[in-house]
């Protein structure tokens, strides 16, 4: 009786790899058609046939997309997630969320999930945990795409928005109307892009020839309330400033309400600006000066790039970075000056 042959045989045969001739047997992934051709004609020389049970479970999918993003409170996220869904269901995939809450706990917990649910490939949003995760999911043969405000991920697709560069120009803009004490709003140790937008601050106030003042750098955070609570100890200085860069959107906005409640006129008084551009940072009577984040970009690149990997297509590695950019609006007080 004649020897059934194995795949081992025929990548033998063919001098390519077993994954290659995997590919082909599963019709998946990138193969020349060169190699196509050579690899089937060996199968036949061979008459090798593939063992169906093991050939469905290996093409088995379950067509699912894991996101993992810091908070689903911020809109920002929201807004990202509702572009990441949209694009995945362009190419019939669905998408599972988990919120992590800026803790890296949570991230592990959000990992176990979204094995137990068996998703093709994720999307993580500014991990915590970087060591942890990819340990994991290079283990667990998961492919997966960061989204990240610098590309420090090595050999992992990313997707960057250039942060430090927006929260320069919006200091610059402030600094062109005029203010020279400029009060900053965040979290530097939060990993989601405080630190780079706390560069683009320093960067911009060194450019300008202004003296750097720590003390106007509130700590806050990206949690409810923190901007209202931010705003106060910048007006107990001795000299409040004359305008405020907050971090996001919601924070900025929540200054900006507490600066009202306390009979501020903003921005006669003090300018807003903001960073994001939420959907509600254009609603009446907020008109939020912000840098607005390529949103839809960012979510639509992450599941491209993702697509790619479950597609196995042989490419390097890629990094893929956007810019923000500033919108005027009404509350840095440019149309005050210019007469609009």
């Amino acid at each position: 009786m004649r020897k059934m042959s194995t795949i081992k045989d025929v990548a033998r045969e063919a001098g390519v790899g077993i994954s290659t001739v995997s590919r082909v047997i599963n019709e998946s992934g990138y193969v020349s058609q060169e190699t196509r051709e050579k690899v089937l004609a060996v199968m036949d020389e061979l008459q090798y046939q593939p063992n169906e049970i093991a050939r469905s479970l290996k093409r088995r999918h379950t067509k699912s997309i894991g996101l993992a993003v810091p908070e689903i409170s911020n809109p920002f996220f929201g807004e990202v997630a509702e572009a990441v869904e949209v694009a995945a269901r362009e190419k019939s995939y669905t998408v599972l969320f988990c919120s992590t809450q800026y803790d890296s706990n949570q991230e592990e917990v959000g990992i176990d999930l979204f094995l137990e649910k068996q998703v093709d490939g994720l999307i993580w949003y500014a991990p915590h945990n970087k060591s942890k995760l990819q340990t994991v999911l290079e283990q667990r043969h998961v492919p997966i795409v960061i989204i990240t405000p610098e590309p420090v991920w090595g050999d992992v697709d990313s997707v960057c928005v250039n942060d430090a560069s927006g929260a320069f120009e919006a200091v610059a803009h402030l600094i062109r109307l005029g203010h020279r004490t400029i009060g900053y709003i965040a979290e530097p140790d939060d990993p989601t892009g405080s630190q780079q937008r706390l560069k683009g601050y320093r960067a911009a106030v060194r450019e300008y020839g202004l003296p750097l003042d720590e003390s106007l750098i509130a700590r806050g955070t990206f949690r409810e309330g923190s901007g209202a609570r931010a705003v106060e100890v910048l007006l107990d200085r001795p000299k409040p400033p004359t305008a405020i860069f907050a971090a996001n959107d919601l924070m900025a906005i929540e200054a900006m309400t507490r600066l009202r409640s306390k009979g501020y006129r903003v921005p006669e008084d003090i300018a807003i600006v903001g960073f994001d551009d939420v959907k509600l940072a254009s609603a009446g009577g907020i008109d939020l000066t912000t840098v607005a984040q390529p949103k839809q970009e960012v979510g639509q690149e992450a599941v491209h790039l993702l697509i790619e990997r479950l597609n196995d297509e042989p490419r390097a590695t890629r990094q893929v970075t956007f810019s923000p950019y500033l919108i005027v609006r009404k509350t840095c007080g440019q149309h005050l000056r210019s007469g609009d």
